[in-house]
């Protein structure tokens, strides 16, 4: 299923016009990214949980010209499917 194919479901089942189902959309994404940047994980019913994980920094000598390279910490979003019965 495409984007447009998508929204059009969508909006059928919602009874939403696109600008409020993309402004909902819009809103749901920056709540779920809120949450990742505080290490929340997010439930959905029926689909599986969003969690995040938050890497450590480290540090990489490359073998080659021995160059040190310092990686910072950074955050991994991973999805757990919910298993259904």
């Amino acid at each position: 299923m495409d984007h447009k194919k998508f929204m059009l479901e969508l909006q059928k089942r919602t009874g939403l016009d696109k600008s409020r189902l993309v402004s909902l959309l819009k809103t749901t994404q920056e709540v779920i990214y809120e949450q990742q940047i505080n290490l929340n994980s997010i439930y959905l019913d029926g689909i599986g949980e969003i969690v995040p994980k938050k890497r450590l920094e480290f540090i990489y000598k490359n073998p080659r010209n021995q160059e040190v390279v310092l990686y910072p910490p950074r955050i991994t979003v991973h999805f757990k499917p919910q298993i259904s019965k």
